[in-house]
């Protein structure tokens, strides 16, 4: 039973997993400075000039998006082996705590909204 019974779920939970890992990587639009520079991903803050007056917020900012992906990505993981083993209330915990994680982001971004969701719909079938 477990897993094909959840197979949506799961599917939904890696999806979630890959777009954590990406939010550094595809970014959204962020400003920097009085001038509202836009500095949108890692990879744009790393290419700023050193002298840059805000480079080091910008890698800060992008860095910190960078581990909250991999942090919720982890309990994305923790949810999968909970719903292979059938633990939905578990598997609802880790995705709860993606959520939590993401949460400083969550006006770009709401990856583990919508799976937390579906978990919730789940438990009250």
């Amino acid at each position: 039973m477990g897993e094909a019974m959840y197979e949506d779920l799961i599917e939904q939970v890696e999806k979630g997993i890959d777009r954590s890992l990406e939010w550094a990587k595809v970014g959204w639009l962020v400003t920097f400075g009085r001038n509202g520079i836009e500095v949108s991903s890692l990879q744009q803050a790393k290419e700023l000039p050193e002298n840059f007056v805000y480079r080091e917020e910008a890698l800060d900012y992008w860095h910190n998006v960078e581990q909250l992906g991999r942090e919720a990505a982890a309990y994305g993981k923790k949810a999968i082996i909970s719903l292979r083993g059938s633990d939905l209330k578990a598997a609802e915990n880790s995705i709860y705590q993606a959520l939590y994680i993401e949460r400083p982001c969550e006006k770009h971004s709401t990856t583990w909204r919508a799976v937390h969701d579906s978990v919730l719909r789940k438990l009250t079938e």
